[in-house]
């Protein structure tokens, strides 16, 4: 990274987490483990979020749902706070049709 260039700051939700184990599509999992060697070598900082651990954890295989969260030890995510802000923003994302309702959970990640 140049001197003086902030790094990207990166929001990973659920699905990309699932894809470090997503042995049915290897391109989007080698793809997914490139980006998260980025992510080690410092090129991002990443976040999470509760609601992300929160389906992470809501999987029925409790195995899978270990191993879900040992990539999350490893590459050390800020998780993001909840925040009223981000709630009032998904309900306006849902107000304006612009996410389901039935996918709620979708627009809280997007706001």
């Amino acid at each position: 990274m140049e001197k003086g260039m902030r790094k990207l700051k990166i929001y990973i939700e659920t699905s990309v987490w699932n894809f470090v184990f997503a042995d049915d599509a290897p391109e989007k999992k080698d793809k997914t483990l490139k980006f998260f060697e980025e992510i080690s070598k410092g090129v991002y900082d990443s976040y999470i979020s509760e609601l992300t651990l929160v389906e992470l954890r809501r999987t029925k295989d409790k195995r899978k749902g270990e191993l879900l969260l040992e990539p999350i030890a490893r590459y050390h995510p800020t998780e993001l706070a909840r925040s009223e802000e981000v709630y009032n923003l998904a309900a306006k994302y849902i107000g304006a049709k612009i996410i389901p309702r039935k996918y709620e959970d979708d627009a809280i990640h997007v706001a």
